[in-house]
């Protein structure tokens, strides 16, 4: 299995976004019924701000046999903002890779922990990796 990690750039936002819509509508299909779903998914319209979290934040994305697998992104204050696999892509290992690369990042910036908002779908991976629940959160 040929895998890499590479930095996003602009050029990169479409194929994220694509990425992204389509990981939500069918991986996280069974956690989160078909409005919030959509709702969620609807996030991918928002490019201006998906630019943003690519310029100002450590984003990059996996490849696998030549094809985007995967994304992740962490801020400077050890904030994993974004983490998604291609839904073709599961259970092969993507989304530990890009941890990996979360965490080398995160020592790189001093930040002493990680912590992030996730999603029902990726709380089991999240706490195979440590972490703990703080508090669930109910977002309208």
């Amino acid at each position: 299995m040929d895998m890499n990690i590479h930095e996003a750039g602009p050029e990169h936002l479409d194929e994220i976004l694509e990425l992204f819509r389509e990981t939500i509508l069918h991986v996280n299909k069974g956690d989160y019924d078909a409005n919030k779903l959509k709702a969620w998914a609807a996030g991918a319209e928002d490019k201006e701000r998906w630019a943003g979290k690519i310029d100002s934040q450590y984003f990059v994305f996996a490849k696998l046999n030549g094809k985007m697998a995967g994304f992740s992104s962490i801020d400077s204050n050890g904030y994993l903002d974004t983490m998604f696999v291609d839904k073709n892509c599961q259970k092969m290992g993507v989304a530990s890779f890009l941890y990996a690369e979360m965490e080398r990042k995160a020592l790189e910036q001093s930040n002493d922990k990680i912590t992030s908002d996730i999603s029902i779908t990726a709380r089991p991976f999240f706490e195979r990796k440590g972490f703990t629940v703080l508090k669930e959160q109910r977002v309208p």
